[in-house]
């Protein structure tokens, strides 16, 4: 049963969007935007569409969830191809580089709604994503992209409560975060090495299912995973460990350790 703030920020967003008359649903294949392009669905039905974006740095599983959400959503959804390591900021992974992708995607993201005649974009960005190190959250304000998760207040325990109660497909899936990430500041980022680790997180999502929130961060030839302590003696059980070491020699990496500080608080 959803609470009585859920449910009044559930009138009042949808009541947003058929005010707007048609949206784009930045749809990345995670919890929330997911969420948000059910809620645009209910609203405004065929007026809403949802597109993702498939690049570089999103892990194929992530193109294949969203899919999967705007199937069971019955909505259209498009596929946006772009190459972020083109611009300097972005492949050299420094701390603009967030802001940079970011506002790349969006800008992108506009044009094609234009194209479609849509009013506006829609993002998942909820409130839990205040307060925490996102540069990218800059780029959504500056150019106006609509953020009803976080504009009413709603956390991401209570969005997952919402996804639940939809019987949404993502409803119990782990945040995630781009590729990027899986590298230290300034290392250089490059599509080979950026696979190296999307197969073994496929590995690992494959192992452990995906609501066990799990990173396989590369730092030179080592390869670190880090878990929620809860979990990680997921990844120690005989076959996970065999299975994990297999695609880490498959991969021509050095070593994978166990990071038993375990997942920090932020993406």
């Amino acid at each position: 049963m959803l609470s009585e703030k859920v449910e009044e920020a559930v009138k009042a967003i949808r009541k947003e969007m058929r005010a707007r008359g048609s949206l784009l649903v930045a749809l990345s294949g995670g919890l929330d935007s997911s969420v948000v392009a059910a809620l645009a669905k209910a609203a405004l039905g065929e007026r809403a569409v949802a597109a993702t974006i498939a690049s570089p740095l999103t892990p194929s599983y992530e193109l294949a969830d969203a899919r999967r959400v705007a199937a069971f959503l019955g909505m259209r959804h498009l596929t946006i191809w772009l190459d972020e390591l083109r611009l300097r900021e972005v492949r050299e992974n420094g701390p603009r580089r967030c802001y940079a992708c970011k506002r790349y995607r969006y800008e992108e993201i506009l044009q094609v709604a234009e194209a479609l005649g849509l009013r506006a974009v829609a993002d998942g960005t909820t409130a839990s994503d205040v307060g925490q190190h996102r540069p990218g959250l800059r780029a959504v304000e500056e150019l106006g992209i609509y953020t009803p998760l976080l504009n009413h207040g709603l956390t991401r325990a209570e969005v997952r409560e919402l996804a639940r109660q939809m019987g949404l497909p993502t409803a119990e899936k782990a945040p995630n975060s781009c590729l990027a990430t899986r590298f230290p500041p300034g290392h250089e980022l490059r599509p080979e090495e950026l696979r190296q680790v999307e197969r073994v997180e496929e590995v690992l999502r494959e192992l452990l299912g995906p609501s066990v929130l799990v990173r396989a961060r590369r730092w030179g030839r080592v390869l670190r995973l880090e878990l929620l302590p809860p979990d990680m003696p997921l990844l120690l059980e005989e076959d996970a460990r065999k299975a994990v070491l297999k695609a880490v020699e498959r991969l021509g990496l050095g070593k994978a350790v166990l990071d038993l500080a375990g997942y920090p608080d932020h993406l």
